[in-house]
């Protein structure tokens, strides 16, 4: 049996000590609820995280690839340049050597006509 002094505190009437659990199981469930919504929220925020670094590798992944598709490109195009370039070259000596041949031959026509003439 409580103490005189301490007997208001544990003297209530059903009624009290009804509400008084009532109260302690709906701050109990309340925690529970809270406890669970912390944990949902943690997991999803490292789904987040997960899903961010996921993002972040493919875009490093097409950057990279990016980069790399860009410098075959500039490659490609330098070989082609030089490619060009060879063939003018090419087309340029022999335009040239049938310029001299056609000089030549016009020198060995007009040497003889000139033989046939004197």
């Amino acid at each position: 049996m409580p103490t005189p002094e301490l007997a208001p505190l544990f003297s209530r009437r059903p009624e009290e000590e009804s509400l008084i659990m009532k109260t302690f199981v709906l701050l109990s469930v309340l925690a529970v609820a809270m406890t669970a919504c912390d944990s949902r929220e943690r997991e999803i925020n490292a789904e987040v995280r997960e899903e961010k670094t996921a993002l972040d590798a493919d875009a490093k992944t097409v950057d990279r690839q990016t980069r790399e598709a860009k410098e075959q490109a500039e490659i490609e195009a330098e070989v082609d340049k030089v490619k060009i370039e060879a063939e003018q070259q090419m087309q340029k000596a022999q335009i040239e050597a049938d310029k001299k041949k056609a000089e030549a031959e016009a020198e060995a026509r007009k040497k003889i006509n000139d033989l046939r003439n004197d």
